[in-house]
This record gives C-alpha cells, structure tokens and sequence, in this order.
C-alpha cells in the first residue's frame, strides 16, 4: 500500500520541491493550494499518472481544510 504525503501550500519554490522529492519516493501526493490552476497543472507533471491529487483548499479556512483531507481519504 502506498503512502500519501499532503503538502500544504504549495507553490512553484519549496512545496513543490517537496512534492517532487515524495513522489519519487513511490509516495502519492496529495497538493493544497489556494490556486487550483497551478496545482492541477503541477499534479499531472509528478513521476507516474496517479501519483499527484489536486485539492484547491484555503489553508486560513478550517472547514476547507477537514474537506481537503476528506477529499485526500476518498481518493
């Protein structure tokens, strides 16, 4: 069974470096962000198909938070 990591925040410097380093470590990713543009485009650059779930989440909003990690548990 795989692991998921869920990185909060990410963006194109210290999230995504993140990111990458735990899918090519046979890790799904799930990725939050605000700008679900940027990570629905970054999500499909990850090592293999399926590897990174996209969760547009507002992490100053508690609510978006508990349904981000119920979308990353669903999937």
């Amino acid at each position: 069974m795989a692991q998921t990591a869920v990185i909060a925040g990410v963006g194109p410097g210290l999230g995504e470096s993140i990111a990458r380093t735990f899918s090519s470590n046979a890790c799904n990713v799930a990725l939050f962000a605000l700008r679900a543009d940027y990570i629905e485009e970054f999500a499909k650059e990850l090592s293999d198909p399926g590897d990174g779930l996209a969760v547009q989440t507002d992490l100053r909003d508690v609510d978006a938070i508990d349904a981000g990690f119920e979308t990353v548990r669903e999937a």
